[in-house]
């Protein structure tokens, strides 16, 4: 369910290296010695070169603009496999705000990891905005009152859906409805939840279902994500080179096909 990045340690570790590096050689070797000069040059040139370029990587264009990341679980199949690596745009949301069918990266609310300690990224699809009206029901998604076509999903979710009082309940085809993944005790409550027709998604606040919708941990389960959460867009996978059916949701003006900078 979750999804997951590498962390800095390694590159922090490598430009306390680097810069260690660069101060003994710039007070170990002579710059007085033509041939110990020339070295000295060399060498320092090399380490500057390496220091700025992982500094910009890992510390502008990683926070700012895009990021890669990798795929652990199945909540995202057939659409993302386990171990994919994709692109993350940090930059696009910066234009325009995040649209239906986008691939999502945001931070897990609290209630997701069940760990108010934990913290980890998820990557989902933005199902439903502010404004929407979102239900699933038959195992059927309606957004504002129109069935959906989703060539993308896995299979479709053994349950229903609906958004009540800004609060998104599911229910088994029992007819036991859940909020938070916790069942609703109150009989009356239980019924007036049935009866009451879906609402809309308040501001600010967004809808993501994973495309593997029986195995994942997402908008059904602990409801709505606040918008301040999204990290950017999954733009296109880059490894591996291989797997070319379609997916839904990534950069289409390459056909979905982007792998390590060239089109298959």
């Amino acid at each position: 369910m979750t999804f997951q990045n590498d962390n800095l340690h390694w590159v922090v570790l490598v430009l306390l290296v680097l810069g260690i590096a660069r101060v003994v050689i710039y007070y170990g070797m002579s710059a007085n010695d033509p041939k110990s000069s020339e070295q000295r040059k060399f060498y320092l040139e090399t380490i500057d070169s390496g220091l700025i370029a992982l500094t910009l990587v890992f510390f502008i264009v990683r926070p700012f603009i895009v990021q890669a990341f990798y795929i652990p679980s199945e909540s995202m199949r057939n659409t993302l496999e386990v171990n994919d690596r994709i692109l993350v745009s940090k930059f696009v949301y910066y234009l325009r705000p995040p649209e239906r069918g986008d691939i999502v990266v945001f931070h897990a609310p609290e209630v997701a990891l069940g760990n108010p300690q934990e913290q980890k990224e998820f990557i989902k699809r933005l199902i439903g905005k502010p404004g929407d009206v979102v239900e699933i029901k038959d195992g059927k998604l309606f957004i504002n009152g129109q069935v959906q076509e989703e060539p993308y999903i896995r299979q479709p979710g053994r349950y229903a859906m609906k958004i009540v009082d800004g609060k998104v309940y599911w229910s088994e085809w029992s007819g036991q409805w859940y909020l938070n993944d916790a069942p609703v005790s109150d009989p009356a409550r239980n019924e007036a939840i049935r009866r009451a027709p879906p609402g809309k998604i308040p501001e600010g606040k967004y809808l993501v279902l994973g495309d593997n919708r029986p195995n994942s941990n997402d908008s059904h389960k602990w409801g709505l994500l606040d918008g301040d959460r999204i990290i950017g867009k999954a733009m296109c996978i880059f490894w591996p080179p291989k797997n070319n059916e379609p997916r839904y949701g990534l950069d289409e003006e390459i056909k979905d096909r982007w792998r390590i900078g060239i089109l298959q």
